[in-house]
């Protein structure tokens, strides 16, 4: 009986490992929220947390969860993002002990009292489509170290000792309980496009992630899911968290590109903990490193991470001016930066700071016809040269090339020219280099990469 039991175990394990081991794809009914997703190049990451996140007289003082929740000010939050300009949000559903922004049923019945009566989550989306605005919902499925001991115990969390051990049955069902009624309380929200996975990796294997996988997208079937930790038979899109903090203050090198989303704290923290704190960063910087990062062809390409107090319109020193003054600076180049393919030409290598770039690179409309050639490196005189377009060795294409080059902020033509080694493209006598972004409109041949 023992010798039975015994492979009965070792079987299980094992089917759990090939699970584990199986690839996923996007279904059919994820494919527009993933194209979706792949096309934005400007968000914002938002942290609001209960027990973390400051009043706005710099206090943690709340009497309970729902008077946190209810002194939130959903329309002056997305009135402030909408002045930002930026694409998509990440926002918390919860963070630190799992206290939720909005009912939630199965968590309420496993852990009572970690559930806001107020549903601030769903407000803030409604508020976000109203203005044109995706949504990704933050959650962290495996913040069990952030309980109370009694509360570990009572919906199974265990501490791994090791990596590679079997999940815990009873913090898995707990889990899915919970992810069921937050994703299907949300799934028709149209501008709500997937969910954020924070270190769902963490903790050994003890998550059951095939099955949560499932879960989620049996309750939304077009949601994408995203993560900081990425496998990608569970998780579509790679989400970094970067800070940047090793050189000069502000100084723009200390921005990496990457060819996959970026969260990125330039102020602060990424829960509003201070009211004091300045960007070391100017607004110039900030939009200047968009651009080039979104010219990796990065999906979402970069999430500035800035929350606000727990009033939801107070923040923290400088940085909602600078955001403003940012989506301000990319207002009249938005056509060539949000809602764009990635180009295959000029595009910015992967990990590379402003100075290892040649200081130009390339967005794509979505129906293919135009490259958006971004100069952020001004040359002297009216000249620039750039390397020839290359021929795609995957796909068999051949070098792209080009009808016509104008100018996106006035239409005027610019010369251009095709050399051995370069394309040179001049500016009319009446139009200079932009000190912050030059961007040169150029119309594909029909059949061109």
């Amino acid at each position: 009986m023992k010798t039975k039991t015994l492979q009965s175990a070792i079987l299980g394990i094992l089917a759990w490992m090939t699970l584990n081991a199986s690839a996923t794809t996007l279904t059919e009914a994820q494919k527009p929220s993933a194209d979706a997703f792949k096309s934005m190049r400007y968000g914002l990451f938002t942290t609001v947390t209960y027990t973390l996140t400051i009043t706005p007289d710099g206090q943690k003082s709340y009497a309970s969860l729902d008077e946190f929740a209810n002194g939130f000010d959903v329309n002056a939050y997305a009135d402030a993002v909408q002045s930002m300009g930026v694409e998509y949000v990440f926002f918390t559903a919860w963070h630190f002990a799992m206290y939720s922004l909005g009912p939630n049923a199965a968590l309420e019945k496993w852990l009572p009292g970690h559930t806001s009566k107020r549903d601030l989550i769903g407000e803030v989306a409604d508020a976000l489509n109203q203005r044109g605005i995706k949504l990704v919902i933050y959650a962290h499925p495996n913040d069990g170290h952030d309980l109370k001991p009694e509360e570990q115990e009572k919906i199974g969390y265990l501490k791994a000792l090791k990596k590679g051990v079997p999940p815990i049955p009873k913090f898995n069902d707990f889990i899915n309980e919970v992810y069921a009624e937050l994703v299907g309380r949300y799934a028709n929200k149209p501008n709500v496009i997937g969910f954020w996975l924070d270190s769902w990796h963490a903790n050994g294997d003890r998550l059951d992630m095939p099955r949560l996988r499932n879960t989620i997208l049996t309750a939304m079937p077009r949601a994408i899911l995203l993560s900081n930790r990425y496998i990608p038979e569970f998780i579509d899109f790679y989400s970094l968290e970067t800070y940047y903090t090793n050189g000069p203050a502000g100084d723009i090198n200390n921005l990496i590109a990457r060819n996959e989303n970026q969260s990125t704290v330039f102020c602060g923290y990424w829960w509003c903990r201070s009211l004091k704190e300045t960007s070391p960063y100017s607004a110039e910087t900030l939009f200047k490193f968009t651009v080039l990062n979104a010219c990796t062809g990065a999906p979402g390409g970069m999430s500035w991470a800035v929350s606000p107090a727990a009033d939801g319109k107070t923040w923290t020193g400088n940085t909602l001016e600078v955001m403003q003054k940012l989506g301000a600076y990319i207002q009249p180049i938005r056509a060539s930066l949000c809602g764009v393919a990635a180009s295959p030409n000029w595009q910015v290598p992967d990990k590379s700071n402003f100075s290892a770039s040649p200081g130009y690179g390339a967005t794509r409309s979505l129906d293919g016809k135009k490259d958006y050639l971004h100069v952020l490196k001004a040359p002297q005189g009216k000249s620039l040269e750039v390397t020839l377009p290359k021929a795609c060795d995957k796909c068999g294409a051949k070098p792209a090339s080009f009808k016509s080059a104008t100018l996106l902020k006035n239409g005027h033509p610019v010369k251009m020219e095709k050399t051995e080694q370069a394309l040179r493209f001049t500016l009319a006598e009446s139009d200079t280099w932009d000190p912050l972004d030059t961007v040169i409109v150029l119309e594909l041949e029909t059949g061109a990469q």
